[in-house]
């Protein structure tokens, strides 16, 4: 007789025993038949349950706690709850599998009966679809993506049981995951199936990495950080990545890589640094910068919709929010609290100033002053960002000195006197000095002009504002 042992698995529903040979078999081969039973009560099992040496080698193929029924075509996968031996008379079987004693299965299940073995059959639950989405090998793990922690009861009698888990103090990392033994895994760690962890990668405490993510390079991921399946962070070249803490990196995300830039060097260490508490949402792409004396630099609670490309040398500062398809050329800065629309593109080494707002589908091509709204190909001053002013708790008093100052820029006047010439004479009045955020904006005008900048975006004159 071969001893198997039994364990258990904790679901959301329900405590089942699980054995740890259970696999693959198809009901078109003709072994099995199935038949329906109802929820019984919880028998108590002992620890191991003796089974013959012709069965377990029999069905030596199983593996993962998984069994798929059905035809090539449809098949439905089940967890084993329970293998039990039946009675050698036909009428003490029959009586055992009309109770379907002593197996229990909460939210029903199906009894699977060999033909070429009849005297042991197998207790079956269905897999819900989302469970079977983030099912990890192995019969005493199951996962649940997002929703809860990596779970894992054993009950042992003798000699001590090795998931495929591996547990180390409260670190959680799948037997398939590749994690080098010089990276640094901080407390509480979650690594899923599949991952890849580096020798330079140093994890903070608290991060999850879910099924199929990657982390190269020299690479510091702070506390709290969750990369999401597909997301790459780093890679093994010169150079470092530095990412902060709570921060999200979404399904195939690509941060920290080699920038896409002819005057990158081999060998350049160049760097990326990562505030906190941002948004990277699916499918963005974040460059380090191109050469060592620059860097690239993302800064706090921003949100990045999918598809974003950030590239080389750019500068982001707080509170951002790019929406979808938002395309930054190298040595962009951008300030705090500027929204985009999708399928914005902002030329290299443009300037986007804080609480302006990009329209949907606009080609930037030049710098953006404060507060200002611009659409459009080649974009143009299409009036103030008088909603968003407003959202960020400007006083009504500002929002007015504002407009006072952009229609004496901006409107139509006297041609013969240029923009620097009113720029002066505005910062001149004291109705206007006293007021910071016309401060502010007449010097976020002004720096437009300045030393390698691009200049300020065209504009039309309007009648009101």
């Amino acid at each position: 007789m071969a001893r198997i042992w039994v364990h258990t698995l904790q679901t959301q529903n329900s405590v089942a025993c699980v054995i740890p040979f259970a696999g693959r078999v198809l009901a078109g081969s003709g072994r099995y038949a199935s038949r329906s039973i109802s929820p019984l009560a919880q028998p108590a099992h002992p620890p191991w349950i003796e089974l013959s040496s012709e069965f377990v080698s029999r069905y030596s193929t199983y593996s993962r706690g998984v069994v798929t029924l059905g035809s090539r075509c449809l098949r439905k996968r089940y967890q084993i709850l329970n293998l039990l031996s039946l009675p050698r008379t036909q009428s003490a079987r029959n009586s055992v599998i009309s109770q379907a004693s002593p197996g229990r299965v909460e939210a029903g299940g199906s009894v699977a009966i060999s033909r070429k073995n009849p005297y042991y059959y197998m207790v079956l639950s269905r897999i819900p679809k989302r469970i079977h989405m983030h099912y990890l090998p192995g019969p005493y793990c199951n996962y649940y993506s997002g929703l809860n922690k990596l779970q894992k009861t054993a009950t042992s009698a003798g000699s001590p049981v090795h998931p495929p888990s591996a547990t180390t103090d409260s670190r959680i990392i799948h037997s398939s995951a590749v994690v080098h033994p010089d990276s640094i895994i901080g407390e509480g760690v979650e690594i899923g199936a599949f991952c890849t962890v580096g020798p330079k990668v140093k994890l903070g405490n608290g991060c999850i990495l879910h099924p199929g993510s990657h982390v190269f390079g020299d690479t510091l991921l702070g506390e709290n950080c969750v990369l999401f399946t597909g997301a790459v962070v780093g890679a093994d070249i010169p150079g470092k990545v530095v990412i902060g803490n709570n921060n999200l990196i979404g399904y195939h995300a690509v941060v920290g890589v080699k920038c896409q830039d002819m005057k990158y060097k081999e060998g350049d260490e160049c760097t990326l640094y990562i505030g906190e508490n941002n948004d990277i949402r699916e499918f963005v792409s974040i460059h380090r910068s191109s050469k060592p004396d620059d860097e690239t630099r993302v800064g706090n609670d921003n949100l990045i919709m999918g598809s974003c490309h950030i590239a080389h040398d750019c500068k982001i500062g707080n509170r951002n929010i790019f929406a979808n398809g938002t395309l930054l050329g190298g040595h962009v800065t951008v300030e705090d609290l500027v929204h985009t629309g999708g399928a914005v593109a902002v030329h290299q080494f443009s300037h986007i100033g804080s609480y302006s707002f990009l329209a949907g589908g606009s080609m930037v091509d030049r710098d953006v002053p404060m507060f200002m709204m611009v659409a459009g190909d080649r974009a143009k001053l299409r009036g103030l960002n008088l909603e968003g002013m407003r959202r960020c708790g400007f006083s009504d008093v500002e929002v007015r000195s504002i407009r006072k100052v952009y229609q004496r820029l901006f409107m139509k006047s006297d041609a013969s006197i240029g923009i620097e010439e009113k720029l002066s004479e505005l910062e001149q009045l004291d109705e206007f000095r006293a007021v910071p955020a016309v401060s502010m904006m007449l010097q976020s005008i002004r720096n437009c002009f300045g030393e390698h900048r691009r200049g300020l975006c065209s504009f039309r004159h309007w009648s009101s504002v």
